[in-house]
């Protein structure tokens, strides 16, 4: 079992991501492969022109199906299991990047999103790890929350972190996995202490994630129909484990996150 004193996160998520591409994108052919490990190269050696190559490599994916036009059409858009992943590698670098950095990284993968069917979008966003790039993307653009049900259904039947522990090298993103965790009415207490235990820098991104949006759904209520900021914001915060609550609201002063309009 991983011990928190020394656990690299970063190498963490860099194994995760990669590891899910040589799964996912490797099963495709040859060609996807190279595709995938061109752009983790890239990002590894100069996440710049990577952020600033993104599109490009998408299309490069994209244009491996000989048949995309006709798939494409009939999907609504391109194949998520696809080009989520390549978004995802983007997510490895984020959380170290500067505010204007990180700006232009949110502007390329909205770029991509925003000419896709809302749908596919959050096919794209769930397969996100990184919580502060699925949480920029969130507040940018609500409709592309893609909900973390599919893991409310793990959580229910498994009710200690032995159990779980092992879903989350396999959960297809550790953060939306991570989030539904941090709700006590889907998971036990037992996996929350798990997951602060061996992945304290997981759950501490997750919760700046959740002030995010909490505070920025709080201003669209308000917008929208009058709610006060402070009364949705209480209610949201209510959501997650009590032990949360402190943190978020500072996380939520800190304001460390990116909005783009």
């Amino acid at each position: 079992m991983r011990q928190e004193q020394g656990f690299d996160f970063e190498a963490f998520q860099n194994r995760r991501a990669w590891k899910k591409v040589g799964l996912d994108i490797g099963r495709m052919n040859e060609r996807a492969t190279e595709v995938a490990d061109d752009y983790r190269a890239l990002v590894t050696a100069d996440p710049l022109t990577g952020i600033d190559k993104l599109g490009l490599f998408l299309e490069e994916m994209r244009d491996i199906n000989p048949n995309r036009s006709f798939v494409e059409a009939v999907a609504a858009g391109p194949n998520p299991e696809w080009t989520g992943q390549l978004l995802a590698l983007l997510g490895t670098r984020y959380s170290y990047l500067d505010r204007d950095t990180r700006s232009v990284v949110l502007t390329k993968g909205l770029g991509f999103l925003d000419r896709q069917r809302y749908d596919i979008s959050q096919g794209n966003v769930s397969y996100i790890d990184n919580p502060h790039l699925a949480a920029d993307i969130a507040v940018s653009r609500p409709l592309y929350w893609p909900g973390f049900e599919e893991y409310t259904g793990i959580l229910t039947r498994l009710r200690t972190w032995d159990e779980i522990e092992p879903q989350v090298e396999r959960a297809k993103s550790t953060f939306w996995l991570s989030l539904a965790i941090t709700r006590p009415d889907m998971a036990s207490d037992d996996v929350r202490n798990g997951l602060e235990r061996i992945y304290p820098t997981l759950l501490d991104k997750t919760l700046d994630a959740i002030a995010a949006i909490t505070a920025e759904r709080a201003v669209d209520k308000h917008r929208s129909d009058g709610t006060p900021v402070e009364e949705y914001t209480d209610e949201r915060i209510a959501k997650y484990d009590s032990r949360y609550s402190d943190a978020i609201r500072t996380k939520i002063v800190e304001h460390n996150w990116i909005r783009l309009e």
